[in-house]
C-alpha cells in the first residue's frame, strides 16, 4: 500500500474531531506570529498557515478544551517546540497520531520512514519523532 493510501487510512480530521466535540472552526486572517484560539464553542485558526499547522493548531486548542486549561491564550507558533513535554502537546500529538494506527502503520505496513510517517498522518517530522519516543519506538 502506498503512502498517500495509508494516508486516507490512517490520518485523523481534527476540525472533524472539533465538529463532533460541538466547536465550530473557522479560518481568519490573524498576525502571523498567531495560529489559532478559542473563542467560546468556536477554534478561529490562521488562514495563512501551512495545512499541518493548521491541523496541529486545531489538535492543540482540542486538547486544551478536553484538558480544561486556559483557552484564552492564542497558540502562538514556538509552541510546540518549546513546550514538546507539556499535556497539551502530547493530549494533540495523540489525536493526531493515534497509537493503534501509529502501530499498524509500523507493524503492519512497514513504514518506518520519519518523511513518510509524517506524510502518512499529517504533521510535522517533529510531532513524528516526539510520538514515536512516547510510543517506544524510538
Amino acid at each position: 500500500m502506498n503512502i498517500y493510501a495509508l494516508q486516507q487510512r490512517y490520518s485523523v480530521d481534527p476540525a472533524r474531531e472539533a465538529i463532533l466535540n460541538g466547536i465550530h472552526v473557522l479560518e481568519s486572517e490573524l498576525n502571523s506570529d498567531i495560529c489559532g484560539y478559542q473563542e467560546g464553542s468556536c477554534f478561529v485558526v490562521n488562514n495563512s498557515m501551512p495545512t499541518i499547522r493548521k491541523r496541529w493548531c486545531i489538535a492543540y486548542l482540542l486538547s486544551r478544551t478536553f484538558l480544561n486549561t486556559d483557552v484564552s491564550k492564542p497558540v502562538v507558533l514556538a509552541h510546540f517546540s518549546k513546550e514538546c513535554d507539556s499535556k497539551e502537546n502530547t493530549l494533540a500529538m495523540a489525536v493526531l497520531m493515534p497509537s493503534t494506527s501509529v502501530n499498524t502503520v509500523i507493524e503492519k505496513h512497514g513504514v518506518t520512514s520519519i518523511t513518510d510517517i509524517a506524510i502518512i498522518f499529517g504533521v510535522s517530522k517533529l510531532v513524528v519523532v516526539e510520538r514515536l519516543k512516547q510510543l517506544d519506538w524510538l
